[in-house]
């Protein structure tokens, strides 16, 4: 469990300042560093302050995570029809 939550924590800020990054390169601004890994992820660009920058981060985030529900939810109902017990050691192990 511990391993999936790190796990979860590294895909959200990979997620998180690759919205920042992305918003910046779109709007021609530089971008000057950019680390979605590690204990402190960031990213800097040229114009930080921008509010379109800053909102990026958290908009593209919650939509990869929308899009990733949509796949991954009928996928676990269509298991959990066919195979329970596989579905219910999912759960616990998760």
């Amino acid at each position: 469990m511990v391993l999936s939550g790190l796990l979860g924590t590294e895909i959200a800020s990979c997620t998180h300042e690759t919205g920042h990054a992305l918003a910046c390169i779109v709007q021609g601004d530089t971008l000057r560093h950019w680390q979605p890994f590690g204990f402190n992820p960031h990213t800097d660009s040229s114009n930080d302050e921008n509010p379109i920058t800053i909102a990026a981060g958290s908009i593209v985030q919650v939509l990869l995570r929308g899009l990733g529900s949509l796949f991954l939810v009928p996928w676990v109902l269509r298991r959990l029809r066919t195979d329970p017990v596989w579905f219910l050691v999912t759960a616990v192990i998760w």
